[in-house]
């Protein structure tokens, strides 16, 4: 599910484009969350796109939709239950869609205390209750960032309550989320007063605020 700000960008960038002819397409990153097509370029360049808005959007199923509360969002409150002593929070209706919330299985191979009430839908969501806990930092799985890049910055966060060291790399998705988010993570960490220093190009380690963990963030 995209962002608001990131639907406003995108919509507004395409209105420049309107009744206009796609002459050339060119792909500067493919490695997203969904891979792009290899052969994208030969199916719209020189083509016209366009959305006259004439047909009425219906729901195509046979019962309402119930609309989860955004993931994304319940995430900052996800890492503030976690991070502060004697908190039980239960947040609820958010969306579950497995490629929206790997946060949730990031958190608990850390340590999380993490329970979730599913409920069925067409898009899944449910209840989600998280208890204060001792986290232990990680290395990231790859597999996993695609999934985790909107929630990478308040990962950071939790990352700085935790022991012990965690990496992330191939993030470079982060370097276009609307700003360059691993330049603003890395001055989040510093405004903690935490320590950052490069170990590779556009990699960073920045050690624990409270127990002396590390955290990596950025590109492979």
């Amino acid at each position: 599910m995209p962002e608001l700000p990131e639907v406003e960008t995108t919509v507004r960038a395409i209105n420049k484009f309107e009744n206009k002819r796609l002459l050339r397409v060119i792909i500067h990153n493919r490695n997203l969350r969904w891979k792009v097509d290899k052969i994208i370029e030969k199916k719209i360049d020189n083509k016209k796109i366009f959305c006259d808005g004439s047909k009425e959007l219906k729901n195509p199923f046979t019962t309402s939709i119930a609309i989860p509360a955004d993931f994304s969002s319940a995430a900052f409150f996800i890492i503030l239950a976690l991070v502060t002593e004697n908190t039980v929070m239960t947040l609820k209706n958010i969306g579950l869609n497995p490629t929206r919330a790997r946060l949730l299985t990031v958190l608990k191979d850390m340590g999380a205390s993490i329970e979730i009430t599913s409920q069925k839908g067409i898009e899944p969501y449910g209840d989600i209750k998280v208890s204060s806990s001792k986290l232990t930092n990680i290395a990231i799985a790859a597999d996993d960032i695609p999934f985790i890049i909107d929630e990478i910055p308040i990962l950071a966060v939790a990352a700085m309550f935790a022991t012990g060291k965690m990496i992330v790399t191939n993030a470079e998705e982060l370097r276009v989320k609307e700003s360059d988010r691993i330049k603003s993570t890395v001055e989040l960490v510093e405004q903690f007063g935490a320590i950052i220093h490069k170990i590779w190009p556009d990699l960073t380690e920045s050690p624990s605020l409270t127990k002396g963990g590390e955290s990596g963030f950025g590109e492979s």
